[in-house]
């Protein structure tokens, strides 16, 4: 996966060294293979990781409960993940829709 273009910065809440940092991306185009990836195109496996987006994860924590809950189960699933790539000697965790699935109805990604 390349960046071809990307704005990133990272603003700090004033809170001690270990605190969260809120971070902005903007302007981020993402590429397979030197191929645009068209996000219409993906699914969210467990709404973690995109289908066909190689060691890409990201974080959204609950909309009505505790915001961290979820996002310290996505934490220790990647870590997870990651410790079970690395124990088959993989460099690469790719989510790929199965053949059986690919007429599945498309869900919102985000049902408030």
């Amino acid at each position: 996966m390349g960046v071809a273009r990307s704005s990133f910065y990272a603003e700090p809440l004033g809170r001690p060294a270990d605190a969260v940092i809120v971070a902005e991306i903007r302007d981020i185009t993402f590429s397979v293979d030197s191929i645009p990836v068209d996000w219409s195109g993906t699914w969210a496996h467990r709404g973690i990781m995109f289908s066909s987006m190689p060691n890409l994860a990201w974080v959204m924590g609950y909309l009505r409960s505790s915001w961290t809950l979820r996002a310290d189960m996505i934490s220790e699933f990647v870590c997870r993940l990651l410790e079970r790539k690395d124990a088959s000697g993989n460099v690469v965790v790719t989510p790929r829709l199965r053949a059986s699935d690919a007429n599945m109805p498309a869900l919102p990604f985000i049902d408030p």
